[in-house]
């Protein structure tokens, strides 16, 4: 298994812990009816299809995989885009930093899914392979 796989594998595992910690508090205090609420439960999902993905292989795998990292990308987003007005208050910058901090990641691991070795580690043709063969 590539080192880059692990590495993201890993810290899709991390976050995953974190947001079903996250539920788990939402839950102890009765808010279910938030939109945090809806996007932990998105992103949770997100990030178990990516380790499904990852860890199963196989070119249906890489493409769930990296349609799951764009959603959770996208929900992050516009969690941020919804931090943006108190920006400046302490109780909200270092979630919003934390908030493009993961969409840069997320970004990251889905371009990394993308580059040959993630497409050789899932038995998946590259795309240059098949431009750049001699015609006969």
């Amino acid at each position: 298994m590539p080192r880059g796989i692990i590495v993201v594998g890993v810290l899709n595992l991390l976050l995953a812990l974190m947001f079903a910690g996250n539920l788990m508090v939402f839950y102890a205090e009765g808010v279910t009816r938030t939109l945090t609420f809806v996007a932990s439960w998105t992103a949770l999902a997100g990030l178990l299809a990516s380790l499904f993905g990852i860890f199963l292989r196989g070119a249906l795998w890489l493409r769930l995989s990296r349609v799951a990292l764009y959603v959770v990308a996208m929900v992050f987003g516009i969690q941020l885009l919804g931090t943006l007005p108190q920006i400046l208050d302490a109780d909200v910058a270092p979630s919003a930093l934390g908030l493009l901090a993961a969409v840069v990641y997320l970004i990251g691991a889905r371009g990394y899914l993308n580059s040959s070795n993630a497409r050789r580690y899932f038995g998946v043709e590259d795309a240059a392979d098949e431009t750049s063969a001699p015609a006969d």
